[in-house]
């Protein structure tokens, strides 16, 4: 003899997912087997509705968070990104700041006329001297 399902104590919410879902198979078959009865139907159609509302629940909230996380992350990445970019940056014009300081400084010094002494003139070079 067939045996009709029981609805438990903690339907739907102290159960796992599993088993939810073979409340939900179960009290489907039972429609069916009464070929949809109204007695039948207005009592697990219910049950039904409940446990679907209760799993689509569960994923939304996992969906939630798991967003949640990968939203933190990405604006973690982010922040460490800008602050990189901002150090290169800064650098960056710090470097440009010394090298045109350093322009200035050898532009200065050609700007200087170049005096020459005679010894400086008259002194052989070393590469002149005849073999």
């Amino acid at each position: 003899m067939r045996q009709t399902p029981t609805i438990a104590e903690n339907y739907p919410y102290g159960m796992t997912n599993s088993e939810i879902e073979k409340d939900i198979q179960a009290f489907s078959r039972e429609i069916n087997v009464k070929a949809g009865k109204p007695t039948v139907s207005a009592c697990y159609a219910p049950l039904i509705q409940l446990g679907q509302s209760e799993l689509q629940f569960r994923l939304a909230k996992k969906t939630f968070w798991i967003s949640l996380l990968i939203g933190l992350l990405s604006l973690t990445i982010s922040c460490v990104a800008l602050g990189l970019a901002y150090n290169a940056n800064h650098s960056s014009d710090e470097w440009e700041k010394s090298q045109i300081d350093l322009l200035k400084i050898i532009s200065n010094q050609l700007e200087k006329p170049v005096i020459k002494s005679e010894k400086d003139i008259t002194a052989e070079k070393p590469a002149n001297n005849l073999l």
